[in-house]
């Protein structure tokens, strides 16, 4: 009786703290606090790019802050916070609450966009192309996450590509163009890392709704399946 009580007890997860409300509560706090910290960053540029010049850039780069912010979140904090979702290597409902998550905190960040366009001169294009660009690395968040949830899968080498993702292209862009070649042959690492492709595309009056390159939007995404695959196949609690 006593043995039933508790497998029945390990098998569910904790009360008020299962599925995606458990991942919800916390990291909503925390995401929504990076977003206030990229509207502020956007409103004070200088403090993130110094300049000899005293005038301000206009328009402000607000929308562009906000969206590094998400990517941030995205990269660094949210696998971790599907990683406390539940109990490791269940996977049911998994990806649907993980869609379901990613949505609400989309649509969490909208008041935030409208505030961030007003003071970039940013139009409802630019709002929703930037959204794309930044939807586009969820599902390297949900790969991640699954990878750190498995009992069986390196967590570690996890973490680690996530924050080589983060910042590897921008930094390798940066050397290479200063120290081995200038002009636009290193242009594709601007393009793929996720930091400042969608920099690029928070930049405002820009008349696509599509961010772009697209290739970049299908190179994360095809990472984020490969990802998918690769942990079902080799390291899944189930194999």
């Amino acid at each position: 009786m006593t043995s039933s009580k508790r497998a029945s007890t390990e098998g569910s997860a904790p009360r008020g703290r299962g599925g995606a409300a458990a991942a919800w509560r916390p990291g909503s706090a925390l995401y929504l606090l990076l977003l206030l910290i990229g509207l502020a960053a956007g409103f004070w540029p200088e403090s993130i790019h110094v300049t000899k010049s005293d005038l301000r850039p206009a328009p402000l780069p607000a929308l562009q802050t906000v969206a590094l912010a998400q990517v941030a979140y995205i990269f660094l904090v949210h696998p971790l916070v599907i990683f406390r979702r539940g109990q490791p290597g269940r996977t049911r409902n998994y990806w649907g609450s993980c869609a379901v998550e990613s949505l609400a905190m989309l649509v969490a960040g909208v008041p935030f966009y409208v505030a961030a366009g007003w003071f970039a001169d940013a139009t409802a294009v630019d709002g929703i192309r930037t959204a794309l660009a930044v939807a586009a690395f969820w599902p390297v968040a949900w790969s991640a996450g699954a990878w750190l949830r498995s009992r069986r899968g390196p967590r570690s080498p996890v973490m680690i590509f996530l924050v080589l993702a983060a910042f590897g292209p921008p930094a390798a862009h940066y050397i290479l163009r200063e120290f081995v070649a200038r002009g636009r042959a290193f242009e594709w690492l601007w393009h793929l890392g996720p930091a400042t492709f969608v920099w690029s595309n928070g930049a405002s009056r820009i008349p696509s709704w599509t961010p772009l390159p697209v290739w970049a939007v299908v190179f994360w995404i095809a990472v984020a399946v490969f990802g998918v695959l690769l942990q079902q196949l080799f390291w899944s609690d189930r194999s």
